[in-house]
Parts: C-alpha cells; structure tokens; sequence
C-alpha cells in the first residue's frame, strides 16, 4: 500500500510540475492577482532608429475587464474612457468627444491592449520568461503586431510593457506608482460636458 501511495505521489509530481513551471501558467498566475489598479504611465514610440519620436505621459485606472480611463496631461491633455461597452475619446482643448463601440477599437497601443485584458489571452501566444519579463508570441501571424512583452512581479504589479511592430516600430510603456484599489463600474461611464460636440461613431 505504501509503494502505491509513493508511486501516485510521484506520479503527481511528474505531472503538475511542468505546469506549474509553464511560463503561460505563471503569467496568468501574476496576472490573475489585479482586479483593478491605478497607476502613472509614461509612454513612447521608437523608430526602427532607436529614435524617440513621440511621448506621452498621464495617470490610468483599469479595472478587469475592460473598463478603463486614460488622462494624457503631456504633452496635450485629452481622455480615453470606457465602460466596457462604449469608448470616449474626448479632447478638452477643441471640446470634441468622439464615441466608439469597444468591441470594433483595433488599436495597436499597449495600453488599449494591457485595458481589454488581452495579456489574459496567453493561450493566444507562445510564452517566454526571464524572471519577471515574459515575450508574447502570437501563434497566429499578425500584420501589424509582431509581439508584445510585459514585466510583472511575483505579487502582480506591472511594471512596464512592450508592443513591437512588424516594421519594427516599438511602443513601450513605463508604469510608475501603481496601486491596487477598488473601483465602481460607474466610474468609468464617461458624463459629456454640456457644449461639447459630439462625433458618434458606433
């Protein structure tokens, strides 16, 4: 009975230790521990030069899934709202707002990525891992994205990450002073300033 009892022992081990082991399941393991948080982001885009050719910086608050608020302050101040369900873009300086359905948004921008969970998706991607930055490989080719990376900790908080194009074009995005906090759903329903044009795109 005891040979039995050793033998399944082992027989577990051998089994859930390449899982637990698998860079995709660790990933997801770190990832799974943020509900929401809020944190201050500096953004660049750098040109297969190396040359810096755009920044942007500003403060987020993302809760999962798919509920997000971006305010750019540099070096213009406008806002990416979203609810899950519909997208504000609005811009205070020319008082536009434009609105999208989230579900139609293809863009390539890290922080639209990082908001509408897509780095959950990792059974999407073939995983590597070097202590806490991880490279995501799409398993299927896509045109623009060629992949995109993230460093996050043991206690899930998420330090930087990386969209690197097929032109080879890089999008990075720094995360500084990150929080986990909880956050309402209407906290990220976007309420239109009276006066403010209105560009409805859904």
């Amino acid at each position: 009975m005891n040979n039995l009892l050793m033998c399944m022992f082992f027989l577990v081990l051998v089994i859930t230790y390449p899982v637990l082991s698998n860079p995709n399941y660790i990933l997801q393991n770190r990832l799974k521990q943020i509900n929401s948080f809020s944190a201050k982001f500096i953004q660049q885009v750098i040109d297969i030069n190396g040359i810096i050719i755009q920044t942007n910086e500003g403060e987020l608050w993302i809760k999962y899934p798919n509920f997000f608020r971006f305010r750019f302050v540099y070096p213009n101040e406008f806002f990416l709202v979203s609810n899950g369900k519909l997208l504000w873009l609005f811009n205070p300086t020319i008082n536009q707002v434009i609105i999208y359905c989230v579900k139609n948004i293809m863009i390539d921008s890290p922080l639209i990525l990082l908001a509408k969970d897509e780095i959950k998706n990792c059974n999407k991607y073939n995983v590597q891992q070097n202590n806490d930055y991880f490279s995501l490989l799409p398993k299927v080719h896509n045109a623009n994205l060629k992949h995109f990376s993230i460093t996050v900790t043991t206690d899930g908080i998420i330090k930087n990450f990386s969209l690197f194009e097929q032109g080879g074009q890089i999008v990075e995005c720094q995360l500084s002073d990150f929080k986990k906090i909880l956050m309402n759903d209407d906290e990220f329903y976007f309420h239109i300033p009276k006066g403010t044009t209105i560009d409805d795109q859904r």
